[in-house]
Protein backbone atom coordinates (compact mmCIF):
# COMPACT_ATOMS: atom_id res chain seq x y z
CA UNK A 1 0.00 0.00 0.00
CA UNK A 2 2.74 2.50 0.90
CA UNK A 3 4.33 1.31 -2.44
CA UNK A 4 1.50 2.24 -4.48
CA UNK A 5 1.30 5.86 -2.29
CA UNK A 6 4.66 6.60 -2.98
CA UNK A 7 3.77 5.93 -6.72
CA UNK A 8 1.60 7.85 -6.77
CA UNK A 9 2.97 11.20 -5.73
CA UNK A 10 5.48 10.39 -7.95
CA UNK A 11 2.96 10.70 -11.16
CA UNK A 12 1.25 13.71 -9.30
CA UNK A 13 4.84 15.04 -8.92
CA UNK A 14 4.93 14.82 -12.88
CA UNK A 15 1.48 16.00 -13.29
CA UNK A 16 0.60 18.98 -11.35
CA UNK A 17 3.29 21.76 -12.51
CA UNK A 18 2.07 21.57 -16.01
CA UNK A 19 -1.23 21.64 -15.03
CA UNK A 20 -1.09 24.50 -12.68
CA UNK A 21 0.56 26.52 -15.45
CA UNK A 22 -2.68 25.73 -17.65
CA UNK A 23 -4.58 26.78 -14.80
CA UNK A 24 -2.90 30.21 -14.45
CA UNK A 25 -3.48 31.02 -18.07
CA UNK A 26 -6.76 29.89 -18.39
CA UNK A 27 -9.58 32.41 -20.10
CA UNK A 28 -13.13 33.09 -17.95
CA UNK A 29 -14.66 30.30 -16.44
CA UNK A 30 -17.50 29.83 -19.07
CA UNK A 31 -16.13 28.77 -21.68
CA UNK A 32 -14.98 25.16 -19.44
CA UNK A 33 -17.88 24.17 -18.33
CA UNK A 34 -17.11 20.70 -18.89
CA UNK A 35 -13.61 20.38 -19.05
CA UNK A 36 -12.67 16.85 -17.37
CA UNK A 37 -9.31 16.89 -14.87
CA UNK A 38 -6.46 15.47 -16.92
CA UNK A 39 -4.48 12.79 -15.93
CA UNK A 40 -1.51 10.68 -17.18
CA UNK A 41 -3.49 7.04 -17.31
CA UNK A 42 0.16 5.92 -18.61
CA UNK A 43 1.28 2.10 -16.48
CA UNK A 44 -2.84 1.18 -16.33
CA UNK A 45 -4.39 -1.12 -18.49
CA UNK A 46 -7.88 0.01 -18.24
CA UNK A 47 -9.33 -2.46 -20.52
CA UNK A 48 -8.35 -5.28 -18.41
CA UNK A 49 -9.83 -3.40 -15.13
CA UNK A 50 -13.14 -4.03 -14.15
CA UNK A 51 -14.49 -0.38 -13.46
CA UNK A 52 -16.63 -0.60 -10.09
CA UNK A 53 -18.82 2.16 -9.45
CA UNK A 54 -17.14 4.01 -6.76
CA UNK A 55 -14.78 4.69 -9.15
CA UNK A 56 -17.51 6.37 -11.63
CA UNK A 57 -18.79 8.12 -8.87
CA UNK A 58 -15.39 9.39 -8.09
CA UNK A 59 -14.60 10.23 -11.98
CA UNK A 60 -18.09 12.00 -12.30
CA UNK A 61 -17.19 14.07 -9.14
CA UNK A 62 -13.61 15.00 -10.44
CA UNK A 63 -15.13 16.03 -13.77
CA UNK A 64 -18.11 18.09 -12.10
CA UNK A 65 -17.17 19.80 -9.14
CA UNK A 66 -13.37 21.59 -10.54
CA UNK A 67 -15.70 22.55 -13.58
CA UNK A 68 -17.92 24.23 -11.05
CA UNK A 69 -15.65 25.44 -9.30
CA UNK A 70 -13.98 27.44 -12.42
CA UNK A 71 -16.83 28.26 -13.84
CA UNK A 72 -18.10 30.11 -10.10
CA UNK A 73 -14.93 31.82 -9.53
CA UNK A 74 -14.07 32.27 -13.25
CA UNK A 75 -16.89 33.87 -14.22
CA UNK A 76 -19.85 34.85 -11.72
CA UNK A 77 -17.53 36.37 -8.85
CA UNK A 78 -16.07 38.25 -11.42
CA UNK A 79 -18.92 39.84 -13.16
CA UNK A 80 -20.39 40.58 -9.84
CA UNK A 81 -17.01 41.98 -8.69
CA UNK A 82 -16.79 44.52 -11.46
CA UNK A 83 -20.82 45.43 -11.02
CA UNK A 84 -20.12 45.97 -7.09
CA UNK A 85 -16.85 47.70 -7.27
CA UNK A 86 -17.89 51.23 -7.94
CA UNK A 87 -20.40 51.05 -5.63
CA UNK A 88 -17.30 50.51 -3.05
CA UNK A 89 -16.19 54.43 -3.22
CA UNK A 90 -19.80 55.22 -2.70
CA UNK A 91 -19.73 53.17 0.52
CA UNK A 92 -16.26 54.15 1.94
CA UNK A 93 -17.73 57.91 1.29
CA UNK A 94 -20.91 57.16 3.05
CA UNK A 95 -18.73 55.37 6.09
CA UNK A 96 -19.31 58.50 8.55
CA UNK A 97 -23.09 57.99 8.19
CA UNK A 98 -22.89 54.38 10.28
CA UNK A 99 -23.41 52.23 6.89
CA UNK A 100 -22.93 49.09 7.21
CA UNK A 101 -19.13 46.95 5.54
CA UNK A 102 -20.58 45.55 2.32
CA UNK A 103 -20.56 41.95 1.54
CA UNK A 104 -17.82 41.54 -1.14
CA UNK A 105 -17.28 39.01 -3.64
CA UNK A 106 -13.38 38.91 -3.14
CA UNK A 107 -14.34 36.51 0.09
CA UNK A 108 -14.55 33.10 -1.58
CA UNK A 109 -16.69 31.52 1.48
CA UNK A 110 -19.29 34.32 1.31
CA UNK A 111 -19.50 33.96 -2.40
CA UNK A 112 -20.71 30.75 -2.33
CA UNK A 113 -23.03 31.19 0.25
CA UNK A 114 -24.48 34.45 -1.30
CA UNK A 115 -24.85 32.27 -4.28
CA UNK A 116 -26.72 29.62 -2.66
CA UNK A 117 -28.95 31.92 -0.68
CA UNK A 118 -29.77 34.31 -3.52
CA UNK A 119 -30.01 31.89 -5.81
CA UNK A 120 -30.79 28.83 -4.96
CA UNK A 121 -32.24 26.72 -7.56
CA UNK A 122 -32.25 29.20 -10.39
CA UNK A 123 -28.24 28.65 -10.04
CA UNK A 124 -29.01 25.44 -12.40
CA UNK A 125 -31.13 27.87 -14.66
CA UNK A 126 -27.75 29.67 -15.06
CA UNK A 127 -25.44 26.74 -15.84
CA UNK A 128 -28.14 25.38 -18.48
CA UNK A 129 -27.83 29.11 -20.30
CA UNK A 130 -24.02 28.92 -20.26
CA UNK A 131 -23.80 25.31 -21.42
CA UNK A 132 -26.00 26.79 -24.55
CA UNK A 133 -24.06 29.99 -24.75
CA UNK A 134 -20.72 28.23 -24.93
CA UNK A 135 -21.98 25.35 -27.63
CA UNK A 136 -23.46 28.03 -29.48
CA UNK A 137 -20.25 30.42 -29.33
CA UNK A 138 -17.92 27.77 -29.92
CA UNK A 139 -20.05 25.82 -32.29
CA UNK A 140 -19.96 29.15 -34.87
CA UNK A 141 -16.76 29.56 -34.19
CA UNK A 142 -15.97 26.15 -35.12
CA UNK A 143 -17.73 26.44 -38.90
CA UNK A 144 -15.92 29.97 -39.76
CA UNK A 145 -12.39 27.77 -38.72
CA UNK A 146 -13.54 25.25 -41.38
CA UNK A 147 -15.20 27.41 -44.34
CA UNK A 148 -13.63 30.88 -43.60
CA UNK A 149 -10.41 31.15 -40.88
CA UNK A 150 -8.51 27.75 -42.08
CA UNK A 151 -4.88 28.91 -40.34
CA UNK A 152 -4.07 29.21 -37.13
CA UNK A 153 -3.13 32.03 -36.81
CA UNK A 154 -6.46 33.41 -38.01
CA UNK A 155 -8.25 32.14 -35.10
CA UNK A 156 -8.90 34.78 -33.11
CA UNK A 157 -10.84 36.25 -35.63
CA UNK A 158 -13.15 33.52 -35.41
CA UNK A 159 -13.99 33.29 -32.28
CA UNK A 160 -14.07 37.00 -32.35
CA UNK A 161 -16.98 37.28 -35.05
CA UNK A 162 -18.49 34.59 -32.76
CA UNK A 163 -18.66 36.47 -29.97
CA UNK A 164 -20.01 39.80 -31.66
CA UNK A 165 -22.46 37.83 -33.31
CA UNK A 166 -23.73 36.55 -29.68
CA UNK A 167 -23.70 39.53 -28.16
CA UNK A 168 -27.46 40.06 -27.28
CA UNK A 169 -27.35 35.88 -26.26
CA UNK A 170 -24.22 37.05 -23.71
CA UNK A 171 -26.35 39.75 -22.17
CA UNK A 172 -29.41 37.12 -21.85
CA UNK A 173 -26.50 35.07 -20.33
CA UNK A 174 -25.19 37.94 -18.07
CA UNK A 175 -28.46 38.75 -16.66
CA UNK A 176 -29.20 34.95 -14.98
CA UNK A 177 -25.41 35.04 -13.94
CA UNK A 178 -26.45 38.13 -11.18
CA UNK A 179 -29.97 37.87 -11.09
CA UNK A 180 -31.75 35.78 -8.25
CA UNK A 181 -35.08 36.12 -10.16
CA UNK A 182 -36.71 33.83 -12.69
CA UNK A 183 -36.27 34.73 -16.45
CA UNK A 184 -37.98 37.35 -18.09
CA UNK A 185 -36.77 36.88 -21.90
CA UNK A 186 -39.05 39.74 -22.62
CA UNK A 187 -37.80 42.08 -20.61
CA UNK A 188 -34.28 41.33 -21.56
CA UNK A 189 -34.68 41.02 -24.91
CA UNK A 190 -37.10 44.26 -25.87
CA UNK A 191 -35.90 47.05 -27.81
CA UNK A 192 -36.08 50.36 -26.64
CA UNK A 193 -36.30 52.34 -29.75
CA UNK A 194 -32.75 54.47 -30.86
CA UNK A 195 -30.94 52.70 -27.74
CA UNK A 196 -28.97 50.97 -30.76
CA UNK A 197 -28.05 47.97 -28.16
CA UNK A 198 -26.20 45.85 -30.32
CA UNK A 199 -23.95 48.48 -31.85
CA UNK A 200 -22.81 49.14 -28.58
CA UNK A 201 -22.33 45.57 -27.67
CA UNK A 202 -20.96 44.24 -30.26
CA UNK A 203 -17.46 46.06 -29.97
CA UNK A 204 -16.76 44.96 -26.60
CA UNK A 205 -17.38 41.55 -27.71
CA UNK A 206 -15.22 41.51 -30.56
CA UNK A 207 -12.49 42.84 -28.57
CA UNK A 208 -13.04 40.29 -25.58
CA UNK A 209 -13.06 37.37 -28.13
CA UNK A 210 -10.12 38.57 -29.50
CA UNK A 211 -8.12 38.74 -26.79
CA UNK A 212 -9.24 35.42 -25.14
CA UNK A 213 -8.24 33.51 -27.59
CA UNK A 214 -5.28 35.06 -28.22
CA UNK A 215 -4.13 34.77 -24.93
CA UNK A 216 -4.72 30.81 -25.10
CA UNK A 217 -2.37 30.46 -27.78
CA UNK A 218 0.71 32.83 -26.50
CA UNK A 219 2.52 29.73 -25.22
CA UNK A 220 2.46 27.86 -28.93
CA UNK A 221 3.02 30.94 -30.80
CA UNK A 222 6.18 31.64 -27.85
CA UNK A 223 7.20 28.40 -27.73
CA UNK A 224 7.85 28.45 -31.46
CA UNK A 225 9.42 31.52 -31.88
CA UNK A 226 11.89 30.49 -29.47
CA UNK A 227 12.48 26.85 -29.91
CA UNK A 228 11.79 26.49 -33.79
CA UNK A 229 10.57 23.33 -35.49
CA UNK A 230 13.38 21.12 -34.11
CA UNK A 231 13.44 19.72 -31.03
CA UNK A 232 14.76 21.36 -28.15
CA UNK A 233 16.88 19.93 -24.67
CA UNK A 234 14.73 20.28 -22.06
CA UNK A 235 16.49 23.14 -20.06
CA UNK A 236 15.37 25.14 -23.22
CA UNK A 237 11.88 24.00 -23.62
CA UNK A 238 11.44 24.44 -19.44
CA UNK A 239 12.75 27.98 -20.36
CA UNK A 240 10.59 28.91 -23.12
CA UNK A 241 7.33 27.72 -21.14
CA UNK A 242 8.39 29.58 -18.28
CA UNK A 243 8.26 33.01 -20.90
CA UNK A 244 5.21 31.87 -22.36
CA UNK A 245 3.09 31.97 -19.17
CA UNK A 246 4.53 34.96 -18.39
CA UNK A 247 3.83 36.70 -21.69
CA UNK A 248 0.48 35.33 -21.15
CA UNK A 249 -0.34 36.61 -17.72
CA UNK A 250 0.60 39.75 -18.88
CA UNK A 251 -1.40 39.70 -21.70
CA UNK A 252 -3.97 38.61 -19.64
CA UNK A 253 -3.67 41.48 -16.82
CA UNK A 254 -3.08 44.39 -19.69
CA UNK A 255 -5.46 43.17 -22.13
CA UNK A 256 -8.07 40.46 -21.15
CA UNK A 257 -9.29 41.92 -18.02
CA UNK A 258 -9.66 45.18 -19.26
CA UNK A 259 -11.84 43.40 -21.93
CA UNK A 260 -13.83 41.74 -19.55
CA UNK A 261 -14.18 45.23 -17.66
CA UNK A 262 -15.15 46.93 -20.62
CA UNK A 263 -17.98 43.58 -21.52
CA UNK A 264 -19.66 43.41 -18.20
CA UNK A 265 -20.06 47.35 -17.65
CA UNK A 266 -21.70 47.98 -21.40
CA UNK A 267 -24.27 45.10 -20.86
CA UNK A 268 -25.12 45.98 -17.29
CA UNK A 269 -26.30 49.59 -19.11
CA UNK A 270 -28.95 47.55 -21.04
CA UNK A 271 -30.46 45.59 -18.15
CA UNK A 272 -33.26 47.09 -17.10
CA UNK A 273 -32.75 48.95 -13.97
CA UNK A 274 -35.19 47.38 -11.61
CA UNK A 275 -33.95 44.18 -11.80
CA UNK A 276 -32.73 42.76 -8.38
CA UNK A 277 -29.09 41.58 -8.51
CA UNK A 278 -28.04 39.09 -5.98
CA UNK A 279 -25.22 41.50 -4.37
CA UNK A 280 -26.55 42.39 -1.00
CA UNK A 281 -28.13 45.85 -0.03
CA UNK A 282 -26.67 47.83 2.92
CA UNK A 283 -29.33 48.80 4.37
CA UNK A 284 -32.39 46.82 2.63
CA UNK A 285 -33.59 43.30 2.96
CA UNK A 286 -32.85 42.71 -0.47
CA UNK A 287 -30.58 42.36 -3.43
CA UNK A 288 -28.89 45.74 -4.80
CA UNK A 289 -30.51 46.52 -7.95
CA UNK A 290 -29.27 47.61 -11.73
CA UNK A 291 -29.91 50.86 -11.37
CA UNK A 292 -28.20 51.32 -7.50
CA UNK A 293 -25.34 49.76 -9.08
CA UNK A 294 -24.86 51.63 -12.90
CA UNK A 295 -24.73 55.18 -13.19
CA UNK A 296 -27.65 56.31 -15.50
CA UNK A 297 -24.54 57.66 -18.13
CA UNK A 298 -24.79 55.96 -21.56
CA UNK A 299 -22.24 53.97 -22.10
CA UNK A 300 -19.04 54.78 -24.72
CA UNK A 301 -19.43 53.34 -28.18
CA UNK A 302 -16.41 51.93 -30.05
CA UNK A 303 -13.17 51.79 -29.02
CA UNK A 304 -13.83 54.92 -26.70
CA UNK A 305 -15.22 52.35 -24.46
CA UNK A 306 -11.54 50.53 -23.67
CA UNK A 307 -10.45 54.07 -22.20
CA UNK A 308 -13.16 54.04 -19.89
CA UNK A 309 -12.24 50.81 -17.82
CA UNK A 310 -10.44 52.42 -14.89
CA UNK A 311 -13.00 54.93 -13.67
CA UNK A 312 -15.65 53.00 -12.58
CA UNK A 313 -13.42 50.22 -11.31
CA UNK A 314 -10.54 51.50 -10.01
CA UNK A 315 -6.90 50.53 -10.09
CA UNK A 316 -7.40 48.52 -6.13
CA UNK A 317 -11.02 46.31 -7.56
CA UNK A 318 -8.95 45.82 -10.56
CA UNK A 319 -5.87 44.21 -8.21
CA UNK A 320 -9.05 42.55 -6.35
CA UNK A 321 -10.12 40.64 -9.58
CA UNK A 322 -6.52 39.83 -10.05
CA UNK A 323 -6.72 38.37 -6.32
CA UNK A 324 -9.86 36.81 -7.31
CA UNK A 325 -7.94 34.54 -10.30
CA UNK A 326 -5.13 33.64 -8.07
CA UNK A 327 -7.68 32.13 -5.62
CA UNK A 328 -9.24 30.86 -7.83
CA UNK A 329 -6.44 29.35 -9.30
CA UNK A 330 -4.77 27.67 -5.99
CA UNK A 331 -8.69 26.03 -5.26
CA UNK A 332 -8.94 24.23 -8.55
CA UNK A 333 -4.67 23.37 -8.44
CA UNK A 334 -5.81 21.77 -4.94
CA UNK A 335 -8.69 20.57 -5.66
CA UNK A 336 -7.85 18.54 -9.05
CA UNK A 337 -4.62 17.49 -7.39
CA UNK A 338 -6.84 15.93 -4.81
CA UNK A 339 -8.49 13.77 -7.78
CA UNK A 340 -5.73 13.02 -9.24
CA UNK A 341 -4.80 11.29 -6.08
CA UNK A 342 -7.86 9.77 -5.85
CA UNK A 343 -7.86 8.66 -9.30
CA UNK A 344 -4.57 7.34 -9.52
CA UNK A 345 -4.76 5.52 -6.44
CA UNK A 346 -8.20 3.92 -7.56
CA UNK A 347 -6.63 2.62 -10.62
CA UNK A 348 -3.44 1.54 -8.58
CA UNK A 349 -5.40 -0.48 -6.50
CA UNK A 350 -7.74 -1.74 -9.25
CA UNK A 351 -4.89 -3.31 -11.40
Amino acid sequence: MVGKIIETAGKLRRVIPDRAFNILISPRGHGQLGRPVEFDNQGFDLDRIDIPLYFTALAALSFYLPSLLRYILGNVAPTLLILEAPLQGKAAAEEAGEMQRRSTFRNVRETFRLIRKAQGLYFIRELMVGYLYSLTEISIATLLQWYLFRTEVLRPLAFAISCGLLCEFHLLFMYTTISGQPISFKAVLKRTPGQHRWKRLVVPALVYGFAETTMTQICDFVTIAVLGPKQAPGSSRAGAEVLAVVLTLAFRLLVLLPAQITRTLAEAAFLAPHLETIIPSPTKFRGLKIGELVSGDKPSTGFAALTDVFKPVGKSKYLWLVELHLKKCFLQIVLEAVFLFLCILALAHMS
